[in-house]
């Protein structure tokens, strides 16, 4: 049985259970579940669902160099902060740089989050 089909199954018998009126350990008596076995999933289940309400689908905003705003510096004399990419995370918010980064460009998207993130 595969992850999904596993985590399905078990969902219905937590159902099935709790429709039942009946206390864990006898329904699971009454079905030949093991005990720990229910009880191991049940909390695991609830777990995931407290994980997924915690942590809500991402939202994107893009973020483009205004006129006026900070001229961005492509120099290749600046040092790298990267060579392969960089995640900065400033409370809820999150940048992801896929690629070489410089000191320069890293500080003002840092400035930039510490700013907007209220």
């Amino acid at each position: 049985m595969d992850k999904k089909a596993n985590q399905q199954y078990w969902k219905q018998v937590m159902e099935d259970q709790g429709s039942s009126g009946l206390t864990q350990a006898i329904w699971c008596e009454k079905n030949n579940v093991n005990i720990h076995n229910f009880r191991y999933w049940k909390r695991r289940l609830r777990d995931e669902e407290d994980s997924d309400a915690n942590n809500p689908d991402p939202q994107w905003a893009l973020v483009t160099n205004s006129p006026g705003a900070h001229k961005v510096i492509e120099d290749s004399s600046l040092p790298l902060a990267s060579k392969t990419g960089a995640v900065i995370k400033s409370g809820k918010l999150s940048v992801e740089f896929t690629g070489p980064v410089n000191i320069e460009t890293l500080t003002r998207v840092m400035e930039f989050l510490i700013s907007h993130d209220r």
